[in-house]
């Protein structure tokens, strides 16, 4: 039995490797290993290398169609559709109804007649649409066969067509969130490319819920702003089974067209609320996607709950709002206006292509979240993002591409910016693209160097120059622009205020004052009543993931005001952990509507609950042992003083506590305070003001006091009054060393303020 088993093996054996044998003849095998590797690299966009894995299956094999598949996939997705005709004919040769190849070749037809002049631009519209039909009767639920065939439309400006294949799309693969998302936007072209009036005799004959609803939109088109409401709410009540939420956001428009932004507000974020799958999500994406981050773009693609995409927007719209305390988003409503205003001026949809483009040495460097522009011009997309110019500058003369400059001023946040728009020999009405520089000088003078002189800018060497120049600002320019946003006000009244934030021990958490001041005049209270509403304050804490931490919104009536040296003055006190946190705070004057905020970041610091440790300084223009009335604090009468500035004729007052002092062995303390007022050295400019900084000048505004104090408590509250008459005037440092003189240990603290005769 063992012998029989071993010759047994041993024909097995020759059987195999005369199989592997005549394998290894004919290629086969090898050539669909080659096949596979062309497909694994083109997972790993390295085209070229899985272009030439599958030239060499065909090597071993010319007629073996997975290879021809996969170079003309690849062609596909260089768009080299020239390749990927060539390619997939061969296919149709052998198979004649592949949907593989029709699809692709009527894709590769359709993109290259964007491209052709008008007659030929047809025929190959006319081809595409022969291979959309004969896709359709081989297989009519290939992939997005109906969808591709509606862009093919649109491309033809049919879009009536394009809306009808797109519903046939819809209907054969609801499943997909892309088909759904798409068929609102073949409405959208048809709003944008017509008279909304005329659309909207059409929409209400369709008799679908996405043209009853878009009925609602052309009514808002078309100006009818509370037609359009009536129209969009009745809808929203029919339940319709398709996505609510474009509804909501039409509505959101509609209020803030009307000045509404608290309505307005509520209708978006009910959209938000409301969200029930990604359809819904990406629906609402659609209205903010103009000024995402790549990071927020990459954040929001990997989101998978409707509570994940709720909590998203919410974040979005709250990292931006430049006052959280009130009670709508001033952001969110500047985003709308600014969105509305771009689909009205700025709104262009049609080919961008190198052969129009302005950079055609691709100069700017554009982040992922570019790409997502699809219905704006470049105009429109830096509008969105940060609003109004303060100047604009335009050259027209017949020798000259159309052009437009923008010129933004420096923020806090951002550097001045200079934008450059050209439409492009070969551009279209409205395709308002990006360019390095501008054609001529002339009309931006104003704006400084590199402008200046337009009229040497017809020397060549001079042109070059300065072209590099701009070139360089331009795309710094631009990468700054294509990842950051801005708010602006629009009709606002600022109200000046003073505000000084102080730090101070709690129990397990750090407590927090917010002294703020406001200027007010007589005349800004006569005529009120004791209860009438003088100004509104409110203050948000948020951390560093936008969960809110602190709220507090009040108003203060009249008799109830703070009020000393013509300001009213108040407290904000809040109680958190150590921590960085997100810091907003507004102030309102409720009869002018004056208006003025803060946003920043906030540094909580820790106290320690053993170690010798010292307060904020606390600057003040009045501190007495009180603990009453309405400038009562921690058991002191204390009239802060927000400003830090004061009059070098009156005392300087500043209170502070002192933590975990030592006893001796009868409980008392004792410790020394050090005060140094030191001016504030500024950047010397002049040899004569460098000199004197070395080696000293008869003006030494410098000031330095040292106390010794004894207590019987481990933390002491403590205040003083400075004369600072001989100090001088401008900007000065106090400086305060404490050193406990039972444990040696030192804690020092500085408060900066402006000395200034009144």
């Amino acid at each position: 039995m063992d012998i029989w088993r071993f010759w047994l093996r041993v024909f097995v054996v020759l059987i195999l490797a005369s199989g592997i044998a005549q394998a290894d003849e004919t290629g086969i095998p090898q050539a669909m290993w080659l096949v596979d590797e062309g497909h694994a690299l083109i997972v790993q966009k390295q085209f070229r290398e899985a272009e030439d894995a599958f030239e060499r299956a065909l090597k071993r094999d010319r007629k073996l169609i997975p290879a021809i598949k996969g170079l003309g996939k690849v062609g596909v997705l260089q768009e080299d559709w020239g390749k990927a005709k060539k390619w997939y004919e061969k296919v149709l040769k052998t198979i004649p109804e592949d949907p593989e190849a029709l699809y692709n070749l009527a894709l590769s037809h359709r993109e290259t007649g964007k491209f052709k002049a008008t007659l030929f631009r047809k025929r190959e519209w006319d081809k595409a649409e022969k291979y959309f039909k004969r896709l359709i009767v081989a297989d009519s639920l290939y992939l997005d066969g109906f969808y591709q065939s509606a862009t093919l439309e649109r491309y033809r400006r049919k879009y009536r067509e394009a809306i009808y294949l797109g519903h046939r799309q819809a209907a054969a693969k609801p499943h997909l969130t892309a088909i759904q998302r798409g068929l609102f936007r073949l409405y959208r072209y048809l709003l944008d490319h017509g008279d909304p009036v005329e659309a909207k005799g059409w929409l209400e004959t369709q008799g679908t819920e996405h043209a009853d609803y878009f009925v609602g939109e052309a009514e808002r088109l078309s100006g009818d702003l509370e037609a359009a409401g009536e129209a969009l709410k009745a809808w929203l009540a029919s339940d319709s089974a398709i996505s609510p939420a474009p509804a909501r956001l039409s509505l959101a428009r509609v209020y803030y067209a009307l000045n509404s932004p608290q309505t307005a507000e509520g209708f978006f974020f009910e959209a938000v609320d409301h969200i029930r799958n990604r359809l819904d999500a990406e629906l609402i994406f659609e209205d903010v996607k103009y000024i995402v981050t790549d990071k927020e773009l990459q954040r929001f693609l990997s989101l998978v709950t409707p509570e994940d995409y709720a909590d998203f927007f919410r974040r979005f719209w709250l990292r931006r709002d430049p006052t959280p305390a009130l009670s709508h988003n001033a952001r969110l409503a500047e985003h709308y206006r600014r969105l509305m205003v771009a689909e009205t001026y700025y709104r262009y949809d049609g080919l961008r292509a190198w052969f129009n483009n302005p950079d055609k040495l691709s100069v700017f460097n554009f982040p992922p979240a570019f790409a997502l522009n699809d219905r704006l011009n470049d105009k429109g997309l830096i509008y969105i993002r940060h609003g109004d110019p303060a100047d604009r500058a335009r050259t027209i003369d017949q020798d000259l591409i159309q052009n437009e400059s923008w010129f933004y001023d420096p923020t806090p946040a951002l550097p001045q910016m200079i934008f450059h728009f050209n439409i492009d020999r070969h551009g279209t009405r409205n395709n308002w693209r990006l360019a390095p520089y501008p054609p001529t000088l002339e009309d931006r003078d104003m704006w400084g160097p590199p402008y200046l002189y337009p009229d040497r800018f017809r020397d060549p060497l001079y042109q070059m120059q300065i072209q590099n120049e701009i070139t360089l600002q331009s795309r710094q320019a631009v990468d700054v622009a294509l990842r950051t946003d801005r708010h602006t006000w629009l009709d606002i009244d600022p109200l000046p205020f003073h505000m000084y934030i102080g730090f101070f021990k709690g129990k397990e958490k750090t407590d927090a004052v917010c002294f703020y001041g406001v200027p007010l005049s007589d005349k800004n209270l006569e005529n009120l009543a004791d209860t009438s509403a003088v100004y509104e304050y409110g203050m948000t804490l948020h951390d560093q993931n936008w969960n809110r931490v602190v709220q507090q919104r009040e108003g203060v009536i009249r008799q109830d005001m703070r009020w000393f040296g013509g300001m009213g003055l108040g407290t904000i006190r809040f109680r958190v952990k150590p921590d960085t946190y997100n810091n907003a705070f507004f102030i309102q004057q409720t009869r002018e509507g004056r208006f003025g905020g803060w946003k920043g970041t906030l540094e909580v610091p820790a106290f320690s609950q053993v170690r010798l440790d010292v307060s904020s300084i606390v600057p003040a223009y009045e501190i007495a042992a009180a603990d009453s009335g309405r400038f009562a604090f921690r058991d002191h009468r204390l009239v802060p003083n927000p400003t830090r500035r004061f009059d070098p004729a009156r005392p300087m007052y500043v209170y502070f506590e002192v933590y975990n002092l030592t006893p001796d062995e009868f409980g008392t303390t004792s410790f020394a305070i050090e005060y140094t007022v030191a001016k504030i050295q500024k950047e010397t400019n002049t040899v004569l003001e460098n000199l004197l900084r070395i080696f000293g000048s008869k003006d030494k505004p410098t000031t330095s006091v040292e106390v010794e104090y004894l207590g019987d408590t481990p933390d002491s509250a403590e205040y003083l009054a400075l004369d600072l008459s001989n100090a001088g005037k401008g900007d000065f440092r106090l400086n305060m060393r404490v050193k406990d003189l039972h444990s040696g240990e030192e804690k020092q603290a500085f408060l900066d303020l402006e000395l200034k005769p009144d």
